[in-house]
């Protein structure tokens, strides 16, 4: 009974090392592919040799080379059969993450964009509904839902014209994004109105700094 039970005890701790092993090697191959050249990292995604590791931090590296991958400037630059299967492929990804942890909001940034590349209108607003509702002052990921919503504003519904909105609130009183901002104020003639909007309902400290940059901006 004795020598049973310590058979019993080794296998499971062989089993216990074997996963262990699995799970490191996924870890640390993921975290690695951040740092592959960005070539690499899209051929991986491209032709599905790619796994996702267990943290969030590997899970970001992965979500954050797919909107790299996805870019304009990448997806002008390669064969159309190329970006279909990566966007493809990301897309499955984004679900993979999300099925397991439906709060990722930078993952459900990935389905905006890959559902705005594939003109899913009502897919793409209801995940930037689903990514401004589970990170709503994250700046960074107020930039990206800017950058998908602007440059498909009129694919928004208007409960995501108001997300729009909400985001760049955040972006505009911040110092990283009010730069950028200002930048498309001159830029995109109807972005004017949908930013005064915004910056109008702002405390008129942060109203004046908004006018600073926009003066420094049309220099």
């Amino acid at each position: 009974m004795a020598r049973a039970s310590l058979e019993l005890a080794s296998v499971a701790c062989l089993m216990c090392v074997a996963l262990g092993g699995l799970a490191t090697y996924r870890e640390s191959a993921a975290l690695t592919y951040g740092v592959q050249g960005g070539e690499r990292i899209y051929e991986r995604i491209r032709t599905g040799d790619i796994s996702l590791g267990y943290s969030y931090y590997s899970k970001k590296r992965v979500m954050v080379s797919c909107l790299d991958g996805m870019s304009p400037f990448s997806m002008a630059v390669r064969a159309p059969e190329q970006s279909e299967a990566f966007v493809k492929n990301c897309q499955a990804l984004s679900a993979d993450i999300l099925a397991s942890t439906p709060v990722d909001s930078l993952a459900w940034a990935v389905t905006a964009r890959v559902a705005s590349v594939v003109k899913d209108a009502a897919l793409m607003n209801s995940a930037l509904m689903n990514s401004q509702a589970t990170a709503p002052s994250a700046e960074w990921l107020a930039t990206i839902r800017v950058g998908i919503s602007e440059a498909n504003y009129g694919l928004l519904d208007q409960a995501n014209k108001d997300v729009n909105a909400k985001d760049l609130g955040v972006l505009v009183v911040s110092n990283s994004g009010v730069a950028a901002i200002a930048d498309r104020y001159w830029k995109v003639p109807e972005f004017k109105e949908r930013i005064t909007t915004v910056v109008s309902a702002l405390p008129d400290y942060e109203q004046a700094r908004f006018l600073a940059y926009i003066r420094r901006a049309a220099k």
